[in-house]
């Protein structure tokens, strides 16, 4: 996984940009499902596997969702918490589970664009 995390600490910066210009769909695809499949509302509490540089965060975020984001990289995490402030971020392998990473034992939704593949 230091491999993974190396790769992504490396393209962190231009991230955005290649997967806008590669036509990355994942992100509404996401919104597309959630919103077809009535599962978003204000107010929910939402982990993100894999955040990334956040690019799942801003139709939560108009949603009012509370988001917390898991991510490998800690440059990416920068990224996102630049984009978005507050944000409950945190640098962790979910290869490791996370039973040990939260206070909290249940989220309303958990999503993981991009980390399955």
């Amino acid at each position: 996984m230091k491999k993974v995390e190396e790769y992504y600490n490396l393209i962190s910066e231009k991230y955005d940009k290649a997967t806008s210009d590669f036509n990355w769909t994942a992100p509404k695809e996401i919104e597309s499902v959630l919103k077809k499949h009535n599962l978003i509302e204000d107010g929910l509490e939402v982990l993100d596997l894999g955040v990334g540089t956040g690019q799942n965060i801003e139709f939560l975020q108009s949603k009012n969702c509370n988001i917390y984001g898991v991510d490998i990289s800690e440059k990416m995490l920068e990224v996102a918490k630049d984009k978005y402030p507050n944000v409950k971020i945190y640098k962790y392998d979910v290869c490791e589970g996370l039973s040990n990473l939260f206070e909290k034992d249940k989220f309303d939704l958990i999503i993981a664009g991009g980390i399955l593949e």
